[in-house]
């Protein structure tokens, strides 16, 4: 918040916050998981498992595989995007991906990307509660995801407070063209899956 002619105050978003971080508490007690930051789980054959889970109904989408992974947040220059795992025992069920930056006049935090497994959705819940609760230990000023009504991790985004931004508030207008290959085949949807991934200014 900045005062006409007053020092920049910010104001976090407390209730927010705790929401989330109660229902964090709550995801992680009822599936049992356990949580890591970093990139050890690239490490592992389970990623690429986990990402062919996710992306098997989804029939519009660039591929995040391991290999994407690396060459669009590791190999990047300056890259300084952020990891967290979720797992139930040994078994990787979620990741998210996201990062902090400077932009807008503020201090802009961004969830590139949620993977969950089809069938563990409160795992990726859970990864964005924990991005969420990162940007905000780290003074994020506003956290953006994209996700489309029809998108299947908008539940995931929806359970901890994201909410649609009105058009007059929206930064920039999206365009995107996409043309299917004939391996595609017969697609019910027009609709091409995105995240903060796909952007190339983030």
């Amino acid at each position: 918040l900045n005062a006409v002619g007053g020092p920049r105050i910010r104001i976090p978003a407390v209730v927010p916050s705790l929401m989330v971080d109660l229902a964090n508490k709550v995801r992680k007690k009822f599936g049992s998981y356990r949580c890591e930051r970093g990139l050890n789980f690239l490490n592992t054959s389970q990623y690429d498992g986990l990402w062919a889970s996710f992306a098997r109904d989804i029939p519009t989408i660039i591929i995040r595989d391991s290999a994407y992974l690396k060459w669009r947040y590791v190999q990047r220059p300056n890259s300084n995007y952020q990891f967290v795992s979720v797992y139930r025992g040994d078994d990787l069920c979620a990741i998210a991906v996201f990062v902090l930056r400077e932009k807008h006049g503020g201090r802009i935090g961004y969830v590139m990307d949620v993977i969950y497994k089809t069938d563990q959705p409160r795992a990726g819940k859970l990864a964005v509660g924990l991005a969420i609760l990162e940007l905000n230990s780290s003074k994020a000023d506003v956290v953006l995801a994209w996700s489309s009504p029809a998108a299947k991790t908008r539940p995931a985004y929806r359970s901890n407070w994201f909410f649609p931004l009105p058009r007059r508030l929206q930064p920039i207008k999206l365009f995107v063209g996409m043309r299917f290959g004939p391996a595609v085949g017969e697609c019910d949807t027009d609709e091409l899956f995105l995240s903060y991934a796909d952007s190339d200014t983030v």
